[in-house]
């Protein structure tokens, strides 16, 4: 498993209109693009249509996927928070 040191990120303005949003993550197993719709309720911020592409299929694992997102958050200032018993989750900023 990777740690969070190990991954830095990347937007990318040029490939995607207000208010769907590129990020590029630099993993130790390559470029991992994330293209996504920010939608904003109040405290929580949720990734609507999310699609990920760029590295082999099954080079990450979802341990990796993990520490991607914590790492996104950790710079970003987002917290996580888990929503009811179905094991969804959503982002919620930091103080709120």
């Amino acid at each position: 498993m990777w740690s969070i040191p190990e991954i830095s990120f990347e937007m990318v303005d040029d490939m995607t209109d207000d208010p769907v949003v590129t990020l590029v993550a630099i993993t130790l197993a390559g470029r991992l693009t994330f293209v996504a719709e920010l939608v904003k309720r109040e405290a929580t911020l949720a990734l609507r249509g999310t699609h990920v592409q760029d590295v082999d299929p099954n080079a990450i694992g979802a341990a990796n996927l993990m520490v991607i997102a914590q790492a996104l958050m950790e710079g970003s200032g987002i917290r996580w928070t888990r929503r009811g018993g179905t094991g969804s989750h959503d982002w919620g900023q930091s103080g709120a």
